[in-house]
């Protein structure tokens, strides 16, 4: 395993606890599409629903990303949250990382939670 690798893994598994049917956004620039790619794998082999955007530096658009990257960033409407199931407490959307990995966690703290 390549110092790359051992790195993503560590991040994907450990620093943001990817989980099997999570959905993982990994947004990347042109100059890191290697890193981009590495987290999309540990991601996938996580047992996450992972997807890589490449997002070019645009001055124009600022510091904004465009429509379908934000849409993909946003937090679930009302309608689409789930209960986490182990305590039925409602799961919120998070980002976390600079990656801009999304993913779903239970807003339960752990000793509520078996989910974390």
């Amino acid at each position: 395993m390549s110092e790359l690798e051992e790195a993503v893994t560590i991040v994907v598994e450990r620093c943001l606890r990817v989980r099997a049917g999570e959905t993982v956004l990994v947004v990347a620039d042109p100059d890191s599409v290697h890193i981009g790619q590495a987290l999309l794998s540990a991601a996938r082999a996580a047992g996450g629903d992972a997807v890589l955007t490449i997002l070019p530096p645009n001055p124009a658009r600022g510091t904004e990303p465009p429509a379908p990257v934000a849409a993909a960033l946003a937090p679930p409407t009302s309608s689409s949250r789930r209960a986490c199931p182990p305590c039925r407490t409602p799961a919120r959307a998070s980002v976390r990382a600079s990656s801009a990995t999304a993913a779903r966690r239970c807003p339960a703290s752990p000793p509520t939670c078996s989910r974390g």
